[in-house]
């Protein structure tokens, strides 16, 4: 018993006219009237009762129904139960920067399981720059980095902005600023970190420096916070960093031994979760995920309305709800 005509004989009993039938199956109203046909030789007894403008359900047709009804059902349930017990066995993988505060780095995870459930979430920490191209060859289903990129295979939001400070000794000869800008740093050798965990973002920040006068930049062998603040220290350096309240690497500073002053300039650099577009059109649980980052994230308010994360000092503004 083919389920095609199971599916006719509903539609059939429910509209009560062949045209209407075949229109709500997508098909004519000659193959419709062609598998009743075959399904009453094959059950033994009519279905229908067909007269001129008129089809009525006969006393087997009624009988049958609601049985049919059931079948279809739980056939057409086979293919939920089947992806709840795919996804509860699958385990999507996302990353983040261990450069991100943590508390956006907690939201990300959030979202990300709240969307993915009944799947188990793996979170993974690298650079930035790494993350991209996990994301990129399908590695990763999300990751949240450093924005911009410059890929065209990623589709991406932006859930953060960065405001920065200018971290150096307490009694640094700018310690005492209330506000700081680029051009006030002119006349020093900024300490600034390598540009691997995201080359494209930090090669942007790196030209704003010059572009604002700074000339001397000494740039550090590896991105440790400790050999920073360590150099920072021994040298009476100056370097830009996020206000040790956001938690993670920033902390550092934290020492009453070290001040830190705003800096007034935008560097324009954002963290953002990146997707593989590609990837989403093929993963139904993906584009909910990506449905929630959008939902819960939008661009236009980072940095207008943004939740500060911490607190007042904090220099990381999370994008509020959409």
């Amino acid at each position: 018993m083919d389920l095609s005509h199971l599916r006719c004989f509903v539609a059939v009993a429910e509209e009560l006219h062949f045209g209407r039938a075949a229109a709500r199956m997508h098909l004519t109203a000659s193959p419709v009237s062609r598998m009743i046909k075959e399904l009453e030789r094959e059950l033994g007894g009519e279905l229908f009762v067909r007269r001129y403008h008129e089809v009525q359900v006969t006393p087997l047709g009624r009988a049958l129904l609601d049985r049919v009804r059931d079948v279809l059902r739980g056939i057409d349930q086979l293919g939920v139960v089947a992806a709840e017990f795919v996804n509860s066995n699958r385990v999507m993988r996302i990353g983040g920067t261990h450069r991100a505060p943590p508390a956006m780095t907690d939201s990300f995870i959030a979202v990300v399981e709240d969307a993915a459930a009944p799947c188990s979430v793996d979170f993974v920490v690298a650079h930035s720059a790494d993350l991209i191209a996990d994301v990129e060859k399908g590695d990763l289903a999300a990751a949240l980095v450093h924005l911009p990129i410059n890929t065209d295979l990623l589709d991406s939001v932006i859930i953060g902005s960065y405001s920065f400070v200018v971290a150096m000794l307490a009694d640094d000869p700018l310690a005492s600023s209330e506000m700081l800008a680029l051009k006030d740093l002119a006349h020093r050798t900024l300490t600034v970190p390598p540009v691997t965990p995201q080359p494209f973002a930090m090669r942007r920040v790196r030209q704003r420096f010059v572009d604002s006068g700074i000339k001397k930049l000494h740039r550090m062998p590896d991105y440790d916070t400790v050999l920073l603040a360590s150099h920072i220290r021994r040298n009476k350096g100056i370097t830009i960093s996020l206000h040790p309240s956001t938690g993670g690497a920033a902390g550092i500073f934290a020492d009453p031994g070290f001040a830190v002053v705003p800096l007034s300039d935008d560097l324009e650099l954002h963290v953002g979760v990146v997707w593989n577009r590609e990837l989403v059109d093929l993963d139904p649980l993906l584009q909910s995920v990506v449905a929630s980052i959008k939902a819960t994230w939008t661009a236009e308010s980072v940095g207008c309305h943004g939740e500060v994360l911490t607190t007042p000092s904090s220099t990381v503004r999370v994008a509020g709800p959409a």
